[in-house]
């Protein structure tokens, strides 16, 4: 019987991966987003020089537009996190190639290198246009500090991002329950006194909205004012106005239209002037007044 052993054989440790975390995002059009570029398991881990492709049709890294600083590349969130020394270029090289060079070191002050899952750097991006994008490591370099500073070989795990449709402005009127709020004076008007009609409108979505209201009203004179456009934020409320001059006296009925902005296009919705429902979907007409 042959016996054979072998002596000397030390631990064999597993190589690093440089990776993505999300893994797969995915943000609707005129959104940030933040990835962080990790590696995990490392050992003392000095600098990182990482480069990553992505689709710049579809995404564009966060920068300041006047001065093109990047302000779209940070350390990651962890405490366990390299410190950014540089972006040093990113741009395009093809229509639908896009790169970022990023170097980034251990924090300052840190006398030994970072150890385990560590975070290499945050990268923000803008979502330009509905579609996917590969976020593509071709270069992850990798060096540690020990009794000499040493390369050391990594392997990557490509993420990946889904542009999702911009979702449209949730915009609803709100007034006596919800709807058109109509400001007057009095239920009794005197035919020709001007008087103001107004509506708050709310947007309950998470992108601001440019909105404007034609109020129509029904009666023995049939007529229109349009408010001027507004900006009504995310989550926020705006007022507007239209002037109507009563000439004859009669019944009138006032109805509502909203108009919103949405990707250079202008949409349309009647709204009732009491919002039965609260949903801003109803057209049954409300609010009517008498002038005598």
């Amino acid at each position: 019987m042959l016996v054979v052993a072998i002596a000397g054989v030390g631990t064999v440790h597993a190589l690093p991966t440089v990776y993505v975390t999300p893994q797969l995002s995915s943000a609707p059009v005129g959104s940030t987003f933040d990835i962080c570029v990790k590696a995990d398991p490392i050992e003392a881990l000095f600098v990182a020089d990482i480069r990553m492709n992505y689709n710049p049709l579809v995404l564009e890294i966060v920068d300041d537009p006047e001065t093109g600083i990047v302000e779209g590349v940070l350390p990651c969130p962890d405490p366990n996190s390299l410190e950014t020394i540089y972006v040093a270029y990113y741009g395009a090289t093809a229509p639908s190639v896009g790169f970022v060079i990023i170097a980034a070191g251990r924090p300052t002050g840190t006398k030994t290198g970072l150890s385990g899952d560590v975070g290499i750097a945050q990268v923000s991006f803008k979502v330009r246009a509905q579609g996917d994008s590969d976020l593509h490591f071709y270069t992850a370099d990798l060096r540690a500090v020990g009794a000499s500073l040493i390369f050391v070989d990594a392997l990557a795990d490509d993420g990946g991002f889904i542009g999702t449709e911009t979702p449209a402005p949730t915009l609803w009127l709100k007034g006596h329950g919800a709807g058109i709020s109509m400001d007057w004076k009095s239920a009794k008007w005197t035919p020709g006194l001007t008087n103001t009609f107004s509506a708050k409108v709310v947007n309950t979505g998470d992108a601001d909205a440019q909105v404007m209201v034609e109020f129509r009203v029904e009666g023995p004179i049939d007529d229109t004012m349009t408010s001027d456009i507004a900006t009504v934020p995310a989550g926020g409320s705006a007022t507007v106005s239209g002037v109507f001059s009563v000439d004859i006296a009669g019944k009138y009925t006032v109805v509502g239209t909203i108009s919103f902005e949405f990707e250079g296009e202008w949409y349309s919705m009647e709204i009732d002037t009491q919002g039965l429902g609260g949903n801003g979907a109803s057209k049954d007409v409300g609010n009517a007044f008498k002038s005598k």
